[in-house]
């Protein structure tokens, strides 16, 4: 037993499907009338949008299978109001109609809030999302939902309309597609987002307007960007150091060798940067203290900085003395010495950083660097105190680096 597919009898050429088991056939009909050629005009204009026509044809079908065109006068529709509206089609010898979407103005909207779904079962129909309203940009941590119309357009050429609603949930990275108005054959569509996926998840829409299934489906972040103004997009560096000199001797060459630099996106994914995709500022080795060094994420406006110490140039084992604190250490470098006078420079290095400090001592004086940092002599050895920390110097290292600018009274 076989089974007869029927064409929509408007009028116009159509093709009639006779089906048998697996096994199928066609033919073509004609019915009598009069038609618009839809093929290539514009059926979908934004809010107040210029309406036009370009591409129109208009033909006259009779029973034997002929076809005549008609002249088109004037076709006249307004874009004043979201919505189904209807085109008036003057020719010679009458009238017709056919109908337009006008939908939101979303020329400013990123990606213009425009998505065109690709139709999977290859039967003609087009799906078009247009975003009205948008609440918020989404990121891992933020909340989002949007509002616009979805234009379905039939593979008989006919325009179904309707609202719909996006939700987003940062904290599950979940997704919900509704349909606002409860048409039957337009269902519900959740989707899930892994928060890692470089997709960042797929949406699929299934409907069966007109008796027609018909799938689309968006893939990648573009419908994400578009439906709720969400993009991948860099949120942050981060430096890895292990391996980066971060201690020169005055005058030596810096270098960044061993520097990594991983950019993190706002989806939680993250990427180690090419040496090509940042740039590296080159501090002045030849001034003493501590330096900032600014890694840039090029064309991206964002920056990471880390700290390197230039020290004097000084004799290690007569010139340098250190001492530990908790997690801190002090050092002095003496730059200078002659007679009962030593000048030189105090570092604290601690995990926040680099601090330094001018150091002067004349026959036991030290001139304190600043209220808060102390130094107390018993006449031997030294202490000093300094951010809740105290650094011990025994007489040894005192006498070895600082000679007679050590001995006298304290201050």
């Amino acid at each position: 037993e076989y089974e007869i597919i029927a064409p929509d009898m408007t009028a116009g050429r159509h093709t009639v499907t006779v089906l048998l088991g697996d096994v199928y056939a066609t033919y073509d009909v004609t019915v009598e009338g009069v038609a618009a050629d839809l093929t290539s005009v514009k059926r979908v204009f934004a809010l107040n949008e210029s309406f036009s026509y370009d591409g129109l044809k208009v033909y006259e079908y009779t029973s034997a299978g002929e076809r005549t065109e008609k002249t088109v006068t004037g076709v006249t529709a307004s874009t004043a109001a979201e919505g189904i509206a209807t085109a008036t089609v003057n020719y010679d010898g009458g009238s017709l109609t056919y109908d337009i979407a006008v939908v939101p103005d979303v020329s400013g909207r990123n990606g213009n809030g425009v998505l065109s779904f690709e139709n999977r079962t290859g039967n003609g129909a087009s799906l078009t999302l247009y975003v009205g309203t948008l609440n918020g940009g989404v990121s891992d941590t933020a909340d989002a939902n949007s509002w616009g119309q979805y234009v379905y357009i039939s593979p008989s050429g006919e325009i179904t309309m309707r609202g719909f609603g996006y939700f987003y949930t940062a904290a599950q990275w979940s997704s919900q597609f509704v349909y606002s108005e409860g048409v039957t054959g337009w269902g519900t569509e959740t989707v899930e987002n892994d928060g890692t996926s470089p997709d960042n998840s797929r949406l699929f829409i299934t409907t069966d307007v007109g008796g027609v299934e018909t799938v689309f489906g968006a893939g990648g972040a573009d419908w994400h960007r578009v439906i709720i103004g969400w993009e991948k997009a860099a949120a942050g560096i981060t430096l890895g150091l292990d391996g980066v000199v971060r201690e020169y001797v005055v005058g030596g060459e810096f270098s960044a060798d061993g520097l990594t630099v991983t950019v993190n996106y706002n989806d939680s994914s993250s990427a180690v940067l090419a040496s090509n995709q940042y740039a590296v500022s080159v501090p002045d080795t030849s001034v003493i203290g501590v330096h900032t060094v600014t890694v840039e994420y090029l064309n991206q406006d964002i920056y990471a900085t880390f700290a390197i110490e230039v020290i004097p140039d000084v004799d290690w084992d007569s010139s340098r003395m250190a001492a530990t604190s908790g997690g801190s250490e002090l050092a002095l470098f003496v730059t200078y010495r002659g007679g009962n006078t030593a000048y030189g420079y105090w570092f604290v290095t601690s995990a926040d950083g680099y601090e330094m400090f001018e150091f002067k001592a004349v026959g036991g004086v030290y001139s304190s660097p600043d209220s808060g940092f102390v130094i107390t002599s018993d006449g031997d050895g030294i202490t000093v105190t300094y951010d809740g920390e105290t650094y011990t110097f025994g007489a040894a290292d005192v006498t070895r680096v600082l000679g007679a600018a050590a001995q006298g009274g304290a201050a």
